[in-house]
């Protein structure tokens, strides 16, 4: 039968009048390209912002194979029984690879130009996926400000004067769409960070924040977080064009990653944490609501003995602890403790003490990690509800 794609609106309502996808490129930039599920199979631009619906001839849809999307946002074309490639706008005009690496030989010109300018000013912009230089026309920069080192000879764009940038800034672009655009702005002489977001029609700054946008659709900006299963993130806020707040995920469903991102939230609100590179956790008795906790990359040989004051955790992860020896044995006697995840800790060694005695333990997932012989069929017999998720992975 196939997958079955549709597009959603912010709303969670059906775009396109409901009509089904065999395959689509994301949304980004407001526009996919998307194959439809029909008896034709016919290609099609699709609109998120319009909610318009460009078909392709037929002709020209019989003859594709795939369409992708490159970095600037056009489709890559290619087809069924030829071995050219084309490219396809927003518009559902098809460009050839000649034209395509015309435009881009002018675009790299351009930039040649410009790009003296830019590093005569003392202002830098790396962009993320609408960069257009090349690494061999980037030139040999060097700077006692090791800030200012990497990324340089990646995508380098040149400033627009009316941002205004100081000559001790440093932008960092990370999300935009046909209006907005902004990213990091690092002040390398104060090593202060802020970020900014522009509009880029009508050539202006219109808002600062202390948060990071992750995705721009239409007028809207949206901040996501991890979730607490590692997997996908979660809409935390929206923000408008003035950066006022429009929506806000309650405390309660967030992860938190450091014990800092909790600040302005009550901490009886905290239900998730993510505590990583030894970070400071003076403060991590003041979280007594935890339900997910997770520690990665820490040097620590035990985990936090106040743990065990924590009445509600159910569900602890532990990644690349290379010290760590062994799990607290709270965690075999806790009625609320579902969930066991442990990956890449080589000393550790009480696993097996743990899920045995534990009463209510549901879920282990373990990474790199050797069980006693015979252990999982002992398992099975004892603790027939309990699921296992063991792997192994070769390091490098």
């Amino acid at each position: 039968m196939g997958i079955i794609q549709r597009f959603l609106s912010i709303s969670f309502e059906e775009m396109f009048s409901g009509q089904r996808f065999a395959e689509a490129t994301n949304m980004k930039d407001g526009y996919a390209f998307a194959k439809l599920k029909d008896v034709l199979g016919s290609w099609a631009v699709v609109s998120g912002q319009t909610g318009q619906m460009i078909v392709l001839d037929s002709l020209l849809s019989i003859q594709i194979k795939e369409i992708t999307k490159d970095p600037k946002g056009l489709g890559i074309v290619k087809y069924k029984n030829q071995y050219k490639t084309d490219y396809i706008d927003k518009n559902g005009k098809i460009i050839s690879s000649k034209e395509i690496k015309n435009t881009s030989a002018k675009e790299e010109e351009l930039i040649r130009k410009n790009i003296q300018t830019c590093l005569d000013n003392h202002s830098f912009a790396i962009s993320t996926g609408i960069g257009i230089l090349k690494k061999d026309l980037a030139p040999d920069l060097r700077s006692n400000n090791e800030k200012l080192e990497w990324g340089l000879v990646v995508n380098h764009d040149f400033i627009p004067s009316w941002m205004n940038l100081k000559k001790s800034e440093f932008f960092f672009c990370n999300v935009a769409n046909e209006k907005y655009f902004g990213g990091t702005i690092l002040d390398t002489i104060s090593e202060k960070t802020e970020f900014r977001y522009y509009d880029f029609i009508d050539k202006k700054l219109i808002f600062t924040s202390e948060k990071e946008i992750e995705y721009i659709y239409g007028n809207k900006f949206f901040v996501t977080s991890p979730s607490s299963t590692g997997y996908g993130t979660k809409l935390t806020e929206i923000y408008d064009t003035k950066g006022q707040l429009l929506y806000s995920l309650h405390p309660t469903k967030r992860h938190f990653n450091g014990i800092n991102a909790t600040s302005g939230f009550d901490a009886d609100d905290v239900f998730s944490l993510f505590i990583s590179n030894d970070e400071d956790i003076t403060n991590l008795n003041l979280f007594g609501n935890l339900r997910h906790i997770e520690f990665g990359k820490c040097s620590f040989l035990q985990l936090p003995e106040l743990l065990s004051s924590m009445l509600y955790l159910k569900s602890l992860k532990v990644t690349a602890c290379p010290n760590l020896t062994e799990l607290p044995a709270f965690l075999g006697k806790s009625t609320t403790f579902h969930s066991l995840e442990i990956t890449d800790c080589p000393k550790l060694k009480n696993i097996e003490q743990i899920i045995e005695s534990s009463p209510s333990l549901q879920k282990v997932k373990t990474q790199n990690y050797n069980f006693v012989n015979g252990f999982g069929n002992k398992m099975k017999l004892q603790k027939p509800e309990l699921k296992f998720d063991v792997s192994f992975m070769k390091s490098h």
